[in-house]
């Protein structure tokens, strides 16, 4: 089976993959075709329907199948008749990868992160609010993305990002915005908009320390606000990436190692609100405004 890098991990797959880079050695996990008989699924905060214990889930969707996700090392997927590979990938390497990760004890957070001068930032927020734009806007500026929409720390201290994989996802606006043509992009899969941006040229492949997180909102200017303690505890909580999955997966979840993360990301790592006009015309401006303040970060570093 081909093999696969995502997260530091290597991945050996019945399904290709060609949103993944290449990967070597032993298989840290495996990707399988097979025969699943789930059992009693109920509905979640997104598309899918779930069963969800610690250490096994099982996922499934309309257009593609049926996943399970077992012990942090395997996904087997029973694809529906007909199901298109793209949507089953899209799923794969989203909701599927990010719900093993997070089997694997790493922090999941729906949040896209940059590279940038040897450290990683992450922005965070709802479905719409600009993640995988403003990671594309640092890649123009020269920076590497890290991940998109699916980012996993290891806890150590500080924090570590773990590089994801070399795609960013955008709605045809917004790559039309980056300099890109949306006609000539692929799309995810044929019902969706939103079009893939492959550049694994730059794609950050190391490990990096977390430096700032920044949770995007909108207001009448551009501006950042210092969060801490309580207040950027309850506004990092919503972007754990599992909540998606619903009340099944709060049941399933330690909650004292999970509360003990975020506890611990927000006593090492500083927490920004980054309020702005969502214009896509002014995204640059923020690459300008978080430049300047990783400057200042580092001068207070030293």
């Amino acid at each position: 089976m081909p093999m696969y890098s995502a997260y530091g991990l290597t991945l050996q797959s019945d399904l290709h993959l060609p949103e993944l880079a290449p990967g070597t050695g032993d298989a840290d996990i495996v990707i399988r075709w097979g025969k699943l008989s789930a059992p009693s699924l109920v509905a979640t905060n997104s598309e899918c329907t779930c069963h969800i214990r610690e250490q096994v889930a099982y996922l499934a969707w309309e257009n593609a199948g049926t996943f399970r996700v077992k012990g942090g090392r395997e996904i087997i997927v029973d694809p529906l008749p007909g199901a298109d590979e793209r949507v089953i990938r899209l799923y794969l390497l989203g909701a599927a990868l990010g719900l093993l990760l997070h089997q694997r004890q790493l922090l999941v957070l729906h949040a896209s992160t940059v590279a940038v001068n040897g450290v990683a930032i992450a922005f965070l927020g709802d479905s719409g609010q600009g993640k995988s734009t403003t990671a594309g806007a640092f890649q123009l500026r020269g920076h590497q993305v890290m991940t998109d929409d699916v980012t996993a720390l290891r806890m150590d201290v500080p924090p570590l990002v773990l590089p994801g994989y070399p795609q960013l996802k955008l709605w045809p606006e917004s790559a039309e915005c980056l300099g890109d043509k949306p006609e000539a992009m692929p799309r995810l899969h044929p019902q969706l908009e939103k079009r893939s941006h492959h550049y694994h040229d730059q794609f950050s492949l190391e490990p990096l320390p977390l430096q700032c997180i920044y949770l995007l909102g909108e207001g009448p200017t551009l501006e950042l606000e210092v969060l801490t303690g309580q207040d950027a505890l309850m506004e990092l909580l919503p972007n754990w990436y599992c909540t998606r999955f619903g009340d099944a997966m709060l049941q399933a979840t330690n909650h004292a190692a999970h509360f003990a993360h975020f506890t611990q990301l927000v006593k090492q790592v500083p927490i920004c609100y980054l309020s702005r006009q969502y214009d896509l015309d002014a995204v640059s401006d923020i690459v300008d405004l978080v430049e300047l303040h990783l400057a200042d970060l580092a001068l207070a570093s030293v």
